[in-house]
């Protein structure tokens, strides 16, 4: 291997969908403020509840977003056999030396999501323990999705097992 290799386990579509996310829960904590100010000067009468509920609704909102950006995208296998993480944006979020021991495990569950009628999905992960007992997850997507990053990552296992 000359350069590094990029096991990619989201695309362009998962960094729209955190900044869309990012734009609609800080629209939505505004929102909250707003309606509550209104209450507060007695401008309004009966905005508070709503108030409070956009809130909470924009606080839930931004604590998802919050677990998804902890979340590394891409997965870089540098020359020297050292692995970088890398989150949202190809931001470093952790870099694993090539001596260091790590254990990973592909993890996998069913989850519904709503899209005008329920639907039930499989949807994958990569997690990587560090010795110290750190584990990192990779963004969840489908199986299928992710099969090329696995496949790379399989294949380059394998090949660093083979006695040289």
């Amino acid at each position: 291997m000359t350069g590094a290799q990029d096991l990619r386990f989201a695309g362009p579509a998962a960094e729209l969908g955190a900044l869309v996310l990012g734009g609609v829960g800080l629209v939505m904590g505004l929102l909250a403020v707003g309606l509550l100010l209104v209450a507060a000067l007695g401008l309004q009468a009966g905005v508070a509840p709503g108030g409070l509920a956009v809130g909470a609704m924009a606080a839930l909102l931004l604590w998802q977003l919050r677990g998804d950006l902890r979340r590394f995208r891409t997965l870089r296998i540098e020359p020297d056999g050292a692995w970088v993480l890398l989150g949202s944006f190809q931001r470093e979020l952790e870099r694993l030396p090539a001596d260091r021991p790590r254990a990973i495990a592909w993890q996998q569950r069913r989850v519904m999501r709503f899209v005008g009628t329920v639907r039930v999905d499989t949807e994958g992960w990569l997690q990587i323990e560090t010795p110290d007992g750190r584990v990192r997850e990779s963004a969840h997507a489908s199986p299928e999705a992710q099969a090329p990053a696995r496949a790379s990552l399989d294949a380059h296992l394998r090949a660093a097992a083979r006695p040289r």
